[in-house]
């Protein structure tokens, strides 16, 4: 089985996503046992942490307009990369249900007046969240089967948020008995 993992500059822009799937139907030709780890768009995960920081001030204005820029950039990429049609409004509709979830915890954030590290973690793992159910619509534009999955359902970690350590027993039953079986069926994960 192959990973291919692209970082936050290979997934920064439309073109970038658009090469990242050229690349992978590539490789899926040859071996169909294949997954694919991104980063964030690049520059998402600095919004992320500056929406965080804005929440703490108070600064509810800036918190919201950070996340409408986190949300334009991945519309721009959704509707230059895949057609008008359903594939386009169902991964549209999930970028914009995370990005409610990010405002929402923001608010929360906000009301608090603080944000700890396990709050900081949530929210910054927004910008893989949306990298990975863009680039999973785009590979099922091209005609892969794709499907774009949360790490954390596959990754488990201690509890040391902000510096957290894999827990590699766990992780690896988890990847063997829940992901493995997507990747035997011919989904590119």
């Amino acid at each position: 089985m192959i990973t291919m993992k692209f970082g936050g500059t290979s997934v920064g822009s439309p073109e970038a996503i658009d090469q990242v799937a050229r690349i992978v139907t590539e490789y899926r030709a040859d071996d169909p046992h294949l997954a694919v780890v991104v980063s964030a768009m690049s520059g998402v995960t600095d919004l992320l942490i500056q929406s965080v920081a804005k929440a703490v001030e108070g600064d509810k204005w800036g918190y919201i307009s950070t996340s409408q820029a986190i949300r334009d950039k991945h519309e721009d990429a959704i509707n230059m990369l895949i057609r008008p049609g359903a594939l386009r409004e169902s991964v549209l509709a999930h970028v914009s249900a995370l990005l409610d979830r990010h405002v929402e915890l923001c608010d929360a954030i906000n009301i608090l007046g603080e944000a700890t590290p396990r709050i900081r973690d949530a929210v910054v793992s927004f910008g893989e969240r949306l990298s990975s159910r863009v680039v999973a619509a785009v590979l099922q534009e091209r005609g892969i089967e794709s499907e774009g999955f949360v790490a954390g359902d596959f990754l488990i970690t201690n509890d040391i948020h902000g510096d957290a350590d894999p827990l590699w027993d766990i992780t690896e039953e988890r990847i063997t008995k829940n992901l493995r079986p997507i990747i035997d069926n011919g989904i590119v994960p």
